[in-house]
């Protein structure tokens, strides 16, 4: 599956609505494309909100993975008075200790298995040895990916722990973003009209492969990403996609999308409920992803004294597929246990106990 890749532009977006949602990310790409720059620009920038509300410093612990072993990590093994094993935490970690900031693992894929093993505690759980990283980190990976030759690649266990992004530098909005990185740090002036001039010299690193993995994990942090969307006050409609991909994989990513969007096809849940039998005949019920969709909605609405709502809720779920329909009313009887002792449920557990049970 080819991937889709991401500018400079879109990835500090990227990193802005994953931070927001605690989704960690992976950026992939080829050798000086401005992995590690792009979040030390990251962290700066929030470093710099964070300065302009009088709060607290924000952080960028960077580990060269590669220069390191499990121990820098997991920390030094020593004997206690009691005789005990403890392990001494690294000074450059934020073990035990509430601090904001973000743990970058450069250049993850070169670093032994036993020091990504190590690593993978931070990513995965937060603590080792019983010494236990703050909760206000956000871990960041970066890594060269399957275009770079002596790499060891992200094991299952991370690939469904974090939003693998693709970065390149020949993606449309990345030369405008080199260029003010550029004036800010000082390149040569001719040096940065020839960037523009010779865009075509630039080396691509384009052969990478999908990362992602749809499962039970991956789906809920998809889930935090949708949620974010819907308050950000910043441009998303251009990373939705790349970010979901990198979470569950671009088939389900385009699946997921399009099922979000046909909801905006949903009647008025409220309406609905206040009389079903006007919906009776309504084309949402033809439409399995709608009923689906709707089940979910009306479930949600209802408290638990709910009654009379909770059995207009029933009759609604009557006009759905059988299947779905068994599926649905769980929903309801969840949200309003009480509606089982009427009529209207017993008729309906009467005609879908085949279903229910």
């Amino acid at each position: 599956m080819a991937v889709k890749f991401i500018g400079h532009d879109q990835l500090q977006r990227s990193l802005l609505l994953c931070y927001n949602a605690q989704v960690p990310i992976c950026i992939i790409g080829g050798v000086g494309c401005g992995k590690t720059t792009a979040v030390e620009d990251f962290t700066e920038t929030i470093s710099e909100k964070l300065k302009a509300k009088s709060q607290s410093k924000f952080h960028l612990w960077k580990i060269l993975l590669g220069l390191v072993d499990s121990t820098d990590i997991g920390g030094v093994p020593v004997r206690t008075d009691d005789g005990q094993i403890d392990y001494a935490a690294p000074k450059f970690l934020p073990f035990n200790t509430d601090d904001a900031g973000i743990i970058l693992g450069d250049e993850y894929d070169r670093s032994d298995p036993e020091v990504q093993n190590a690593f993978n505690q931070i990513l995965l759980g937060g603590e080792i040895h019983g010494n236990v990283i703050s909760k206000n980190a956000y871990v960041v990976l970066t890594m060269n990916g399957s275009s770079d030759r002596y790499t060891t690649q992200l094991s299952e266990a991370a690939r469904n722990r974090v939003c693998t992004l693709f970065l390149s530098s020949k993606a449309s909005s990345s030369i405008s973003q080199w260029d003010k990185w550029a004036e800010k740090n000082g390149i040569n002036d001719t040096i940065r009209a020839f960037a523009h001039f010779k865009q075509d010299l630039i080396k691509g690193h384009e052969d990478f492969e999908e990362l992602a993995i749809c499962t039970p994990r991956s789906r809920d942090m998809a889930g935090r990403i949708l949620d974010e969307v819907k308050g950000a006050s910043f441009k998303t409609d251009d990373i939705v996609l790349p970010i979901l991909a990198g979470i569950i994989g671009h088939g389900p990513a385009t699946e997921l999308i399009a099922f979000e969007r046909m909801q905006d096809e949903l009647p008025d849940i409220e309406a609905m409920l206040k009389e079903p039998g006007k919906y009776e005949t309504h084309e949402c019920w033809e439409k399995s992803g709608l009923c689906y969709a709707i089940g979910v909605a009306i479930g949600s609405r209802l408290g638990e004294e709910d009654i009379d709502r909770a059995e207009n809720a029933i009759t609604l779920t009557s006009y759905m597929p059988d299947e779905i329909a068994a599926w649905a009313i769980r929903s309801v009887t969840g949200a309003c246990p009480q509606v089982m002792a009427t009529d209207a449920y017993k008729t309906f557990f009467d005609d879908m106990k085949a279903l229910i049970m």
